[in-house]
């Protein structure tokens, strides 16, 4: 169960368009010391995750309120997103690193490549896979 949300906070957040910048990330740090998650929260007040995120991101919870966010959300609410979405783009950039890696120590040599000038020399571009 969500914990109960103080009136002045239900309050604040109605008035969230009069609020001003400082009011309205104190406002949802207020609700996340509170224990809600970031979905509770926005249910209450029309902000971003990522801003929500920025602005809680020193705050510390207890280990009980950790512990009734993993009862309230469950397993059953991350069904269907991918755990790992960004593996691909993690294994392109592997490759062009070890690519660029080779690259340089075959001309460690080359004065004019470490010293950063071109020499002419045309760099070949990896083709798109």
């Amino acid at each position: 169960m969500r914990p109960a949300v103080p009136f002045t906070l239900l309050h604040r957040a109605a008035e969230w368009d009069v609020l001003h910048r400082w009011e309205r990330s104190e406002l949802g740090k207020e609700l996340r010391r509170l224990g809600l998650t970031y979905g509770e929260i926005r249910e209450l007040i029309p902000v971003p995750k990522g801003t929500l995120s920025y602005w809680c991101r020193e705050i510390d919870l207890s280990e009980e309120q950790v512990a009734a966010i993993r009862e309230r959300t469950g397993p059953e609410t991350r069904v269907g997103i991918p755990v790992d979405t960004q593996w691909r783009r993690r294994e392109e950039i592997d490759r062009i690193r070890a690519e660029a890696r080779a690259f340089a120590q075959d001309h460690v040599d080359d004065s004019f490549f470490v010293a950063g000038f071109c020499t002419g020399a045309r760099v070949r571009r990896p083709e798109a896979t």
